[in-house]
C-alpha cells in the first residue's frame, strides 16, 4: 500500500511540469521576436457620421506638428545664395533713337567692304550732309600678314547723289588709313542713291546706298549713334551745363554750334545770291555762334588748341565785317579762307600747316 502511494506521487511530479511546458513551449534561439500587442481594435464609427479627410500635405516642405513653428525648407547641399549686386539682371531695354546724329551702312561689293557713315543720320532738306567712308580690301583666303581685310589707301574716289539729276563730290582722304569724306548741301526731300566709285571710272570700287532725305530710308542701318538735339534759328540752343563762355552764359557744344553755323550759312547764301532774307542779321547770328567755339578743340587739333581758338576768333571777326556790308565776294572769301581752311586742319585732319593757304602742308608728311 505504501509502495503504491509512492508511485502515484512520482507520476504526479512528472505530469505537472509536462503540462506547464506544453502551455509555454520553448522558442528557438534564432526565432524573430513577436510584435508587441497592439491592444484592442479601434471602435467603428457609425455610418451616419462622415469621416473627415486628412488635410493634404504641401509639396514645398514638411508640415510642422501642432504647436511648433514650421521649419524653412532646407537648401540643397552645396547651394549658395548670391549677394544682390551679383544677382543676374534683366537685359536693358533699348531706347529708340528718333533723331540720330550718325548712322552707318555696310556693304560688300566685289573685292571691297564699304562702311558709310551718314551725318546727320536722318537728314532733311537744307542740312549739310557729311559722308564718311571706310574702305577695305578683302582677301580670301586671308593674308598671313593683314588678315581678311586691309584699309584701301591712296584711292581717288568720288561720291554722287542721284535723284533725277545728280551731284558729285570728290572724297578727300582723311588721316585714318582707308577713310574718305565729303560734304553735300541737300536741296529737296526724296529718296536718293549714294554712289561711290573711282574718279577715273576704273572698275573695282563700286557701291551704292539708298538714302532718304526728309523721308525714311528703306534700308535699316547697321549702327545708330546718339540723338541730335533739335535746333532752330531762335534764341534757344542746346547747351552743356558744364561749359560757359567768358561772360558766364552757357556755351553750346561744338557739334550743335557747327550745325547751326551751317544752317545760317545756307540762309546767308540765299540772302546774298537770291535776295531772300536778311544777310546782315544772319552774319551777326553766325558771329555770335562762333563765340562758343574757343576751348572746344576737335581731336585733330588736340595738340594745337591755340591755333583752333585763333581760327574761331578770325571767323567771328570776318563775319562781323561782312555784316557791315554784305556782298557775294565777301561770302565766298569767308567760305574759302575761314571755313575750308579750318576744316582742312581740324575737321578732316589733312593739313598740318596752313600759313600759305590755300597751299598747305599735308598732315601725313609730318613726322
Amino acid at each position: 500500500m505504501k509502495t503504491l502511494r509512492t508511485l502515484s506521487l512520482a507520476v504526479l511530479a512528472i505530469t505537472v511540469p509536462l503540462a506547464a511546458w506544453a502551455a509555454h513551449p520553448v522558442k528557438p534561439i534564432n526565432a524573430p521576436a513577436e510584435p508587441p500587442d497592439a491592444g484592442p481594435p479601434p471602435a467603428v464609427q457609425p455610418a451616419s457620421e462622415p469621416v473627415a479627410a486628412p488635410e493634404p500635405t504641401p509639396s514645398h516642405g514638411p508640415v510642422a506638428p501642432a504647436g511648433k513653428p514650421a521649419e524653412a525648407p532646407r537648401k540643397p547641399v552645396g547651394a549658395t545664395q548670391l549677394p544682390p549686386e551679383l544677382q543676374p539682371k534683366p537685359p536693358p531695354v533699348e531706347k529708340k533713337i528718333e533723331n540720330p546724329a550718325e548712322v552707318t551702312y555696310r556693304q560688300k561689293a566685289g573685292e571691297h567692304a564699304f562702311s558709310l557713315k551718314v551725318r546727320p543720320g536722318a537728314p532733311k532738306p537744307g542740312d549739310t550732309l557729311e559722308l564718311i567712308l571706310d574702305l577695305a580690301k578683302l582677301y580670301d583666303p586671308p593674308d598671313p600678314v593683314v588678315g581678311d581685310r586691309e584699309p584701301a589707301r591712296d584711292e581717288d574716289l568720288v561720291v554722287t547723289l542721284e535723284k533725277g539729276k545728280s551731284a558729285t563730290r570728290v572724297m578727300h582722304a582723311l588721316a585714318e588709313p582707308g577713310r574718305y569724306g565729303a560734304h553735300f548741301t541737300l536741296g529737296e526731300s526724296g529718296l536718293y542713291t549714294v554712289r561711290i566709285s573711282r574718279r577715273s571710272g576704273k572698275p573695282g570700287v563700286d557701291a551704292s546706298f539708298p538714302l532718304g532725305v526728309g523721308v525714311p530710308t528703306p534700308v535699316r542701318p547697321d549702327d545708330v549713334a546718339a540723338t541730335l538735339t533739335p535746333m532752330g534759328h531762335g534764341p534757344t540752343r542746346a547747351v552743356s551745363a558744364q561749359e560757359t563762355t567768358s561772360d558766364g552764359s552757357p556755351k553750346a557744344a561744338m557739334p550743335q554750334v557747327m550745325r547751326q553755323l551751317g544752317e545760317r550759312l545756307l540762309a546767308l547764301d540765299a540772302a546774298v545770291n537770291g535776295g531772300h532774307g536778311d544777310a546782315a542779321a544772319n552774319a551777326r547770328a553766325m558771329a555770335e555762334l562762333a563765340k562758343a567755339l574757343p576751348g572746344q578743340t576737335p581731336p585733330f587739333g588736340d595738340t594745337r588748341p591755340r591755333e583752333f581758338d585763333q581760327a574761331a576768333n578770325d571767323l567771328g571777326v570776318a563775319l562781323t565785317s561782312f555784316a557791315a556790308s554784305p556782298s557775294a565776294s565777301k561770302l565766298q572769301s569767308i567760305e574759302q579762307n575761314q571755313c575750308w581752311k579750318c576744316h582742312a586742319q581740324f575737321r578732316w585732319g589733312v593739313a598740318s600747316d596752313t600759313a600759305g593757304w590755300p597751299s598747305f602742308a599735308a598732315a601725313k608728311e609730318v613726322k
